[in-house]
């Protein structure tokens, strides 16, 4: 009887025999079989007998038990390519009673002893039989059973195998008994992990499974160092691959791929936040996945992100990474103060430039401007204003984006006004400065002199008492300059005084040489006139008088130089009663007699005292004074101007300007026009007429009337051709329905009692402020209402307004109310102060 196997191709094969307690089978190397007997511990016939049946395809199994009496067994090993050569151990005779040779069709049919082993070689390719018998039971399927069919036990056949299988098959010794087995699967040698990743240095441990051990490890490629036994690898120092096997004692093979990345790093590895500035750091190297931490300051982090918020502090902070086998890299993080540019906000002239600095937020800077002109070195942050006036931002950009700004006042170019100017010697004049960047400074730039500052913007100078030039200048706070020349004139004069400290009425009696509070003064050129208001009288000087305390040459409105009595002798055509208003075309002589309530004119200049005027105009004889609000009549009038054909009247009491063309030839006229006043009737006093207007006067273009009681100067751009024709531009007053005096507090824009009003040659205009003690002028002709004045005489800055300011002297005045300027001097008939100046 016999036992058999079918073997597939294989590389070896192996069949064991064992008692139970014995050692494992011996294993051969591929392409090899070896068959293991193993020794017996029993000797009961009637205990069970295992034979194990073991098929293998390139794999390992398990070592097999076996339990038996039988001191011997026979082997068979059939198939093709099989022989007795192919016996590679002595034959070892086993004497035993019973023949259990020749029961088979094996080619090895010796008798071994228990425990011993023979090994066979076994060619590849076709099928073999392993039969290990004594007897032959009945063939079977995998998963089946078998019946014993003879006394001594063997193994059995097992047929139907398609895979690597181990066989068992438990045998009774009875015959006819049932013996059953089952099939599983055999286990592959393998290597775990299969493939797997580290960092330069780290470590892991690698096992093997199936196959049959013990297992040698071994580095088959690559670098690193690992455990023989132990399958404990350290990876190299540097990026790579390595291959890492495991081998059997059967000599299989299983090998594990290794990855070595570059060491864990992170990125950046150092950076510069602002507060509150966020970063996102990345990882490289190491073993995937990442967790980012912060390990020492403050701010917050995504762990899975590596998104990195600032804290609001500044300071530092440590960000560190850690792969998934716990390496870790590290970040350092500067934390700095918020992005920041200075100066925040600058004032600049036009064209002049400033260099902007950023601190904190992250170097390197960029400057631009976002908004309005100029240009600015994006690197340096030189900032140029552009040429016009005007607003501009100055924005830095830090290197994460941060942006800080500054805001530019771009002013106009420094200036300083009166840009020239003539001062008589001894003599005060304020210089403003404008524009430009304040806090300004003066300075004596050349000349002599002295300067004293009056406010930030005011400097007041002292001209020496000798003639010559000079040169105020005035710098702002960032270097610009703006240069006054000045004009040195040899000394003013008085006239009315013997002196500039003198002031009283008639000083050293009724005399050629006196006067008692003057209100108008005016020159033809050649002669000055003076209204001597309080002695009822106007005086002539032939020739204008250029030293102090000149006599005059002629009175009219009295018989001699010498009287003052009003309407002296009685009213008449040679009589006069408060004379306000003087003027002269340089052939007639036009005279406001304001307490008689009418104007007279001489055809000719009177040249002796005394001497009758030709025309009266407000009244129908010169024997009559009675006010009148009508076309013909007038009511206080103080003022005469004449230009071209047009003689104008302010006709103070009836709140009007009477305006007559062509010039009165012959007593009492129709005025051809009236303004201030809807019709020749009306009188009222308000904003939207007039209020006392002591002044009238054109310069042939622009109309101008000095509105004193509603403090303010009416400006029409041309001559009025209608009844009642409305002003465009206000003085003294922000608009048209304002009548306050000193609207806002004294300055160079406001007025108090607004008297004489005077255009001169140059383009300039005069008013005599004569409640603020002064006289304002503008250089230009303004044609914005409540345009601020440029010069002031008579005060030392544009706040002030006391009488005499300072003490009496060729610099002050007192309710000044009449004004001549021409191309040399100027003329004030400085009222309170009883006294004509004539100043260069």
């Amino acid at each position: 009887m016999r036992a058999s196997c079918m073997l597939a191709s294989a590389a070896f094969a192996t069949i064991a025999l064992a008692a139970t307690g014995c050692g494992k089978e011996a294993i051969a190397p591929a392409g090899h079989l070896r068959i293991q007997l193993a020794e017996n511990t029993q000797s009961k016939l009637d205990q069970k007998l295992y034979g194990l049946v073991t098929r293998a395809v390139m794999a390992q199994q398990t070592a097999p038990t076996l339990t038996t009496d039988f001191n011997c067994f026979a082997v068979n090993v059939t198939g093709s390519g099989i022989s007795t050569s192919n016996l590679l151990t002595p034959t070892i005779t086993c004497n035993t009673p019973g023949n259990l040779l020749g029961k088979g069709m094996g080619v090895l049919s010796p008798t071994f002893a228990r425990g011993a082993s023979v090994d066979v070689d076994i060619p590849t390719g076709l099928s073999r039989n392993i039969d290990v018998y004594g007897i032959y039971p009945t063939p079977v399927s995998c998963g089946g059973s078998a019946t014993v069919i003879a006394g001594y036990p063997v193994g059995g056949i097992v047929q139907g195998l398609t895979q690597p299988t181990t066989v068992t098959i438990p045998i009774s010794f009875a015959v006819g008994t049932t013996a059953a087995f089952t099939c599983g699967q055999i286990n592959t040698l393998a290597i775990s992990p299969a493939t797997s990743t580290l960092g330069p240095g780290n470590s892991g441990t690698f096992t093997a499974s199936g196959g049959l051990g013990p297992y040698a490890f071994a580095i088959t490629s690559g670098g690193g160092t690992i455990n023989a036994t132990s399958g404990a690898f350290t990876a190299p120092g540097s990026a790579g691959t390595v291959i890492v096997s495991a081998t059997d004692t059967l000599s299989n093979v299983a090998s594990a791929t290794i990855t070595v990345n570059g060491a864990l790093a992170i990125s950046p590895s150092t950076f510069t936040l602002a507060i509150n500035n966020t970063k996102t750091f990345s990882a490289s190297g190491g073993v995937t996945p990442y967790t980012f931490s912060i390990t020492s300051g403050g701010g917050s982090i995504n762990s899975a992100t590596g998104l990195y918020t600032a804290p609001g502090l500044t300071g530092s902070a440590t960000v560190m990474v850690t792969d998934s086998l716990g390496n870790t890299s590290s970040a350092s993080v500067t934390i700095n103060p918020a992005l920041a540019i200075s100066p925040t906000s600058f004032t600049l002239a036009v064209g002049n430039s400033k260099t902007f600095s950023a601190t904190g937020g992250v170097t390197s800077y960029t400057f631009s401007i976002t908004a309005g002109g100029g240009s600015i070195n994006s690197v340096s942050g030189v900032y140029t204003a552009p040429g016009i006036s005007g607003s501009a931002t100055v924005t830095v950009t830090d290197s994460v984006g941060n942006t800080a700004n500054a805001a530019v006042t771009i002013n106009s170019a420094l200036a300083i006004s009166p840009a020239s100017v003539s001062v008589p010697v001894g003599n005060i004049q304020n210089f403003t400065a404008s524009a430009g960047v304040n806090p300004y400074s003066f300075s004596l730039f050349s000349g002599t002199g002295t300067i004293n500052v009056v406010s930030g913007t005011i400097e007041s100078y002292l001209a020496p008492t000798t003639q010559g030039t000079a040169t105020v200048r005035v710098t702002d706070n960032i270097g610009n300059i703006a240069n006054a020349t000045i004009t040195i004139n040899t000394a003013p004069y008085v006239q009315g005084q013997p002196n500039f400290i003198s002031s009283a009425a008639d000083n050293g009696g009724i005399n050629a040489s006196a006067l008692s509070f003057p209100r108008a003064v005016y020159s033809d050129g050649t002669r000055l006139f003076v209204a001597d208001t309080g002695d009822n009288r106007i005086l002539i000087w032939n020739t204008i008088p250029y030293t102090t305390r000149v006599p005059a040459d002629v009175v009219v409105g009295q018989p001699r130089l010498t009287s003052n009595t009003a309407n002296n002798g009685g009213i008449s055509a040679a009589t006069l009663n408060i004379p306000c208003g003087v003027f002269s075309d340089g052939t007639k002589l036009y005279v406001a007699d304001t307490g008689n309530n009418r104007v007279l004119i001489w055809n000719t200049i009177p040249t002796t005292n005394g001497v009758a005027a030709n025309v009266v105009v407000g009244q129908t004889t010169f024997t009559l004074s009675a006010a009148a609000t009508t076309q013909k009549g007038l009511n206080t009038p103080r003022s005469v101007f004449v230009n071209g054909s047009n003689l104008l009247v302010a006709d103070t009491a009836n709140s009007r300007v009477q305006i007559y063309n062509p010039i009165p030839t012959t007593s009492n006229p129709n005025a051809s026009l009236v303004i201030g006043q809807s019709s020749f009737t009306a009188s009222t006093q308000s904003t939207a007429t007039m209020a006392l207007p002591q002044f009238a006067s054109t310069d042939g273009t622009n109309f101008f009337v000095g509105d004193t009681g509603n403090h303010r100067v009416l400006i029409w751009p041309s001559f009025p051709t209608t009844n009642g024709q409305g002003p465009t531009t206000v003085l003294g007053q922000p608009n048209l329905s304002s009548n306050t005096a000193n609207n806002g507090g004294i300055s160079a824009a406001t007025l108090n009692g607004a008297s004489a009003v005077f255009p001169d040659a140059f383009g300039a205009l005069y008013v005599a402020d004569e409640l603020n003690n002064r006289v304002l002028k503008w250089s230009t002709i303004p044609s914005v209402s409540q345009t601020a004045a440029n010069a002031v005489f008579g005060q030392p800055d544009f706040v002030s307004s006391t009488a005499n300011n300072g003490g009496l002297g060729s610099g002050t005045l007192s309710a000044p109310r009449g004004i001549f300027v021409d191309v040399n001097y100027h003329y004030f008939g400085d009222a309170s102060n009883s006294r004509v100046i004539i100043v260069p």
